[in-house]
């Protein structure tokens, strides 16, 4: 009677694990990408929340203005002051045209001009992926985040 495993019996036990090692890094890296586009938009309508709110605060006119290059970025104008945010990597912010500003008015916040805006953001180079949609909604701008356009 013999003790132990045979050669081949050990080859398919390491088969099975390399099989099960690559679904989990697959599940794992589509996992990671769907958690870096949503942390992305969420910076993005959080941003815009903040925009509004410093308009109120500051009693001061505040801006997010959106450039169509670099993708990955954009800025903020709160209480006279500028600071550019980055998105994280890899994930970028598309709009309708060149340049888009999202002004909030003060006191009330309101924002400048009603016209809706959407801001799509993706990830560069997934296709399988479906972009967040962050809409400002409405003359007092409310901010959401949706998978649909």
């Amino acid at each position: 009677m013999q003790k132990g495993f045979s050669l081949i019996e050990f080859l398919i036990v390491i088969a099975i694990i390399g099989i099960l090692g690559a679904v989990g890094l697959i599940t794992f890296r589509a996992a990671s990408d769907r958690a870096r586009l949503n942390d992305a938009a969420t910076q993005v309508a959080t941003d815009l929340q903040r925009v509004r709110s410093a308009a109120q605060r500051f009693n001061q006119n505040a801006s997010l203005v959106i450039n169509s290059s670099p993708a990955g970025s954009y800025t903020l104008t709160i209480d006279g002051q500028t600071t550019k945010r980055v998105l994280p990597q890899g994930a970028q912010l598309s709009i309708g045209g060149d340049s888009l500003t999202i002004a909030y008015n003060a006191p009330f916040g309101e924002l400048a001009s009603a016209v809706p805006s959407s801001l799509t953001v993706s990830l560069a180079g997934l296709t399988g992926l479906a972009p967040r949609y962050v809409k400002v909604i409405g003359v007092t701008g409310k901010v959401l985040i949706s998978e649909l356009p």
